[in-house]
Formats: C-alpha cells, sequence, structure tokens
C-alpha cells in the first residue's frame, strides 16, 4: 500500500512553516523516472528524507524534469507547490526540506 509524504520546508531554527502533502504519490510514482537523477532516488514513502539549501539547485533541476512529464493537474500542482517550498530553501540558508514518510 502506498504512502503519501508529507514535505515540509523547515526554517533554519528548525521551525516547519509550510507543508505540502503528496496525495496522488507523485514522488513514489515518477521520482525513478528521471534519467541520472542523484536526489529524487533517495525518496522512500517509508522513510524521511532532508536535503538542505545547498542542495537545491540540484534538487530543483531533478524536480522541474519530473515536472515536465507530469500530465495530471492534481500531480502539476503538487509539484508547483513543492517547487515553491524547494524555492524557500534554496533563498534561506541553513532551511531543509524534509520528505516525511510514514
Amino acid at each position: 500500500m502506498s504512502t503519501a509524504h508529507t514535505v515540509y520546508f523547515v526554517n533554519s531554527v528548525g521551525g516547519r512553516v509550510a507543508s505540502v502533502l503528496d496525495m496522488g504519490n507523485v514522488i513514489e510514482r515518477f521520482a525513478g523516472s528521471v534519467i541520472g537523477a542523484r536526489l529524487l532516488p533517495v525518496l522512500d514513502p517509508h522513510e524521511d528524507a532532508i536535503f538542505t539549501s545547498s542542495q537545491m539547485p540540484a534538487f530543483l533541476d531533478e524536480w522541474r524534469m519530473l515536472s515536465d512529464i507530469l500530465v495530471d493537474d492534481e500531480d502539476r500542482q503538487f509539484a508547483r507547490e513543492l517547487e515553491k517550498l524547494a524555492e524557500c530553501t534554496l533563498s534561506q540558508p541553513g532551511s531543509t526540506l524534509l520528505f516525511e514518510g510514514d
């Protein structure tokens, strides 16, 4: 059974400021679809993963490649929301993007 990730933007003092829920399991369904990706393949719906602000340029490149293959409107909406959280993480050194599994 699939379990959705909750993705949090965590500020530099550890506060969970914003989040998005992957109800359509976009991460689980498509993370392996990006050829040459280094960060997306580590995402597992049953495990947590943390990416730092310094990892955001690579993450955003991979995430945008993944987003380009999405056709469902709900999947695309989730992708846009997660991209906004990643951009916030990039713009704030010391912050992280937390992918919380079940």
